[in-house]
C-alpha cells in the first residue's frame, strides 16, 4: 500500500499588543509639565510669602508652616517621573510615578486644608506696623546752661507744717547728651492682610489643581500596568502534513447459495487497519504474452452431501 504525504508550511500570527508607549506617551507628557508647573508655582509664591512673614513687615502665622515648600516638592518629583516615563516607558518609571503621584495627592490634600484657613484667617489675624513722625529723631549734645530758673516750692504735710521754698535762679548748670525720638508706632489692619490672603488662596488653588491631575496620572499608570498581561505579537510556522491513501478499486461480491442449517462464518478486518485487496496489475509494453502465459486457477468449493439413509434398527 502506498501513501503520499505532502508537507506544506503555514505562517500563524498571534493578535499583537498595542504600543504602550505611543498610547500613554502624550499623556504622560502633558501631566508631567502641568505638575512640574504648579511645583514650581507653589515653592516660589510660599518663598515670597514667607520672606515678608520673616522681615516682620506682615505677621502671618500661616506663613511659617511653609506648606507650599515641602509639598511643592513632592509635586515636583511627581511631575518629573511623569515627564521621564513619556521617554521609552518602563515598568520601573511607571511604578516609581504611580507611588509619587498617590504622595502628591496626599500632601496636596493637606496643602489645601492649610491655605483655605490662611486664606479665611489671616485678614483677622495679620498686621502690618505702621509708622508716623513729626519730627526727625536726633540726638541733643551735652552743654553748660548759665541760668535756670527754679519757681517757687510749698509742700504740705498731714499733721499741718509744710515746707516752702522761693523761687530762684540757678547758673553754671550741666545738661548731658540724650537721644530725642519723634515716632510712635502702633499695628493696624491695613490692605497687606487682604494681600496676604489673596496669596493663600492662590495657594490653594495650586493644591486642588494638583489633586486632581496626580489622581489623573495615578490613573494612567494604572491602565500602563494592566496592558503589561497582553501577549506581544509573535509569529508561528506550522507544518501541515496531509495523508493521501490510494484509490482502491472495490471487487465484485459474489454470493453462494448454502444449504439451510450450514453456518456462514463471515471475518472483518480490525479496526484501523486496510483490508487486503487485489490491484489490477498495471499493463506494460510487449507484455501480452507474460500474461498469457498465467495459469488461471479455479476454486472448487465442495459441499458436503447429506445421507439419504433412515435411521439405524436396533435387535433386543
Amino acid at each position: 500500500m502506498t501513501t503520499f504525504v505532502n508537507s506544506a508550511p503555514m505562517t500563524v500570527t498571534s493578535p499583537a499588543a498595542t504600543n504602550r508607549g505611543n498610547n500613554y506617551a502624550k499623556a504622560f507628557q502633558t501631566l508631567g509639565i502641568l505638575q512640574i508647573l504648579l511645583g514650581s508655582l507653589s515653592i516660589f509664591t510660599w518663598s515670597y510669602t514667607l520672606a515678608f512673614a520673616v522681615s516682620g513687615y506682615y505677621i502671618d502665622a500661616f506663613a511659617y508652616v511653609s506648606a507650599g515648600i515641602w509639598c511643592g516638592i513632592f509635586f515636583l518629583v511627581a511631575g518629573i517621573l511623569a515627564f521621564v516615563s513619556s521617554v521609552d516607558p518602563n515598568n520601573c518609571k511607571i511604578v516609581s510615578g504611580m507611588v509619587m503621584s498617590i504622595f502628591a495627592a496626599i500632601f496636596a490634600v493637606t496643602m489645601f486644608a492649610i491655605e483655605v484657613a490662611g486664606a479665611v484667617l489671616v485678614p483677622y489675624s495679620a498686621y502690618r506696623y505702621s509708622y508716623y513722625s513729626y519730627c526727625r529723631s536726633y540726638y541733643q549734645p551735652s552743654y553748660y546752661k548759665a541760668s535756670i530758673y527754679v519757681p517757687t516750692c510749698y509742700s504740705s504735710s498731714s499733721f499741718g507744717s509744710g515746707t516752702y521754698r522761693p523761687s530762684r535762679y540757678i547758673s553754671g548748670v550741666y545738661l548731658p547728651s540724650k537721644y530725642i525720638p519723634c515716632y510712635n508706632s502702633y499695628p493696624r489692619n491695613s490692605s497687606g492682610s487682604t494681600g496676604m490672603s489673596t496669596l493663600h488662596g492662590f495657594m490653594a488653588f495650586f493644591a486642588f489643581a494638583e489633586l486632581i491631575i496626580a489622581i489623573t496620572h495615578a490613573v494612567y499608570c494604572c491602565k500602563y500596568k494592566s496592558l503589561t498581561n497582553m501577549v506581544p505579537a509573535t509569529t508561528t510556522v506550522q507544518y501541515t502534513t496531509t495523508y493521501q491513501q490510494p484509490i482502491t478499486h472495490q471487487m465484485p461480491v459474489t454470493s453462494i447459495g448454502h444449504p439451510a442449517g450450514m453456518p456462514v462464518t463471515t471475518t472483518y478486518p480490525a479496526v484501523g487497519s486496510v483490508p487486503y485487496q487485489n490491484y489490477p496489475t498495471p499493463i506494460y509494453a510487449n507484455h501480452q504474452a507474460n500474461m498469457a502465459s498465467q495459469q488461471s486457477v479455479n476454486t472448487t468449493a465442495t459441499i458436503p452431501t447429506v445421507s439419504q439413509s433412515g435411521p439405524p434398527t436396533y435387535m433386543e
